[in-house]
């Protein structure tokens, strides 16, 4: 009996680890990075793996006066096996890039750009990233 039931224990593990992973999309490849939706999983290696959760935009719109440019804060959930790291990272801001699970991570750009008077809902929203891989350091440092 409890070689069947640790049997079907595995096979519903492995079944849901399936499903779970099934679910990441590939993002649109632009020159400088590529294109990632809020609320999507992506898949960067067999192990890691990331959302973007949320985002603030705080930029000044095109065609204000502003006394300050503004920014953008990104709400990141990234799994790298059964380790969690919830991160924000601002666009522009000294933890922007960042590197993590051997990686280095590099907001390029939000898109749209704000403007007067016109609200973006976040399904129009994207975060275009660069994700390269550290070469020099060990992995998960």
């Amino acid at each position: 009996m409890s070689k069947l039931f640790t049997t079907g224990t595995i096979l519903f593990f492995v079944l849901l680890t399936g499903a779970f992973f099934s679910g990441c999309r590939k993002p649109k490849l632009y020159r400088n990075g590529f294109s990632v939706r809020i609320g999507e999983f992506y898949q960067v290696n067999h192990r890691l793996r990331f959302q973007i959760d949320s985002l603030n935009d705080y930029r000044c719109p095109k065609a204000a006066l502003c006394l300050w440019e503004g920014n953008v804060n990104v709400y990141f959930f990234i799994l790298d096996g059964l380790r969690q790291t919830d991160t924000m990272v601002q666009l522009h801001a000294q933890n922007n890039p960042f590197d993590l699970a051997g990686y280095h991570w590099n907001i390029v750009a939000v898109e749209p750009y704000p403007e007067i008077n016109q609200s973006i809902k976040n399904s129009d929203k994207r975060v275009v990233l660069r994700i390269t891989k550290n070469e020099n350091k060990i992995q998960g440092q």
